[in-house]
């Protein structure tokens, strides 16, 4: 969810991203089969999704996109030039399809490279960078979670056969924990 909005993959068609209108109070998620963006095929399926800032960044097996704007009104007809951009490709060599693998905080998200070359970032401008060197070591382990810890400025990054991999946005440095590993995870209560 992000821009007042849910954003949702649809299952019948790998390149087509769905969307609610926005968010009004007393109301509950508004759908239409006309509320859809439409993705390019060559980078595959889109398998994650996240907002930062303003923007809708999508993540596909083999590239990443982002679309801008605040989206269509309810009533498009009162100004039909209010809606989202279309899909611009951010530059880059990787992508994810690995949803879980998705760490959302202010300023970049973070995932995990669909083709096991570790862990990346698509920072504020627009530019994906490799941030996992220090736990190559672990690039072959699926992500089962990715949480930010509030107030914590860390995100912990579970996987199911392994240690617990710990990112501190402060310091910009990486943590093993070898006593944690899991299906899922979730913050409750900030732990």
């Amino acid at each position: 969810g992000g821009k007042g909005r849910l954003f949702f993959t649809d299952p019948a068609d790998p390149q087509l991203v769905r969307y609610t209108q926005a968010r009004r109070d007393g109301y509950g998620a508004e759908l239409s089969a006309d509320l859809s963006i439409r993705f390019d095929q060559a980078g595959g399926a889109i398998g994650a999704l996240g907002v930062l800032d303003d923007l809708l960044v999508t993540f596909a097996a083999g590239q990443i996109y982002f679309v801008d704007g605040p989206g269509p009104l309810a009533n498009p007809d009162l100004a039909p030039q209010i809606g989202f951009s279309p899909p611009v490709q951010i530059p880059s060599d990787v992508g994810c399809s690995a949803p879980r693998s998705l760490a959302v905080s202010s300023d970049k998200i973070m995932f995990q490279a669909s083709d096991g070359r570790g862990l990346h970032e698509v920072d504020r401008s627009r530019a994906v960078n490799y941030v996992g060197a220090p736990v190559e070591a672990y690039n072959g382990l699926p992500i089962v979670s990715a949480d930010g810890l509030p107030g914590k400025h860390r995100t912990v990054f579970l996987t199911a056969s392994g240690p617990a991999l710990v990112y501190d946005d402060h310091h910009g440095q990486w943590s093993v924990l070898t006593n944690h590993e899991g299906l899922d995870g979730q913050v409750v209560a900030g732990v």
